[in-house]
């Protein structure tokens, strides 16, 4: 019986001094983070192919279509994020909506010259009922 109350002593203590082990960043995380410089690079003209290579040497290992993937997937994220940032203002801060719309009812209404501006002016003004 004291046997195995050592065992399991001993098991706990292996437990206890385990440390978790660190984990490594994906693909994405990595290119996310260098995303403004991989973008400076292209924008001086360097091709996809060099920057992937130059991505191999430093340890980040990847097909050119991982890249693509990665690089659109990236600026989506971005894009979104800023979009988010950019939200209509609160209600306090916003116009009345009257002015506007009595503004766009005191234009007068042009005859149309072509189908495309008949579709414009039908998309672009709203219907009078009669």
């Amino acid at each position: 019986m004291s046997n195995t109350l050592a065992s399991n002593e001993q098991a706990r203590q292996q437990l206890n001094s385990l440390r978790p082990q660190p984990t490594a960043e994906s693909k994405a995380a990595r290119i996310r983070q260098l995303l403004p410089d991989i973008e400076d690079a292209m924008r001086r003209g360097i091709s996809q192919t060099d920057i992937l290579n130059a991505l191999a040497g430093a340890g980040i290992q990847m097909t050119l279509d991982e890249l693509r993937n990665a690089l659109y997937r990236a600026r989506r994220q971005l894009r979104k994020a800023s979009h988010e940032t950019t939200q209509t203002p609160a209600p306090a801060q916003r116009q009345p909506a009257a002015p506007a719309a009595a503004a766009r009812t005191q234009q007068p209404i042009r005859q149309p010259s072509s189908i495309a501006e008949q579709w414009q002016q039908a998309r672009d003004n709203p219907p009078e009922w009669k």
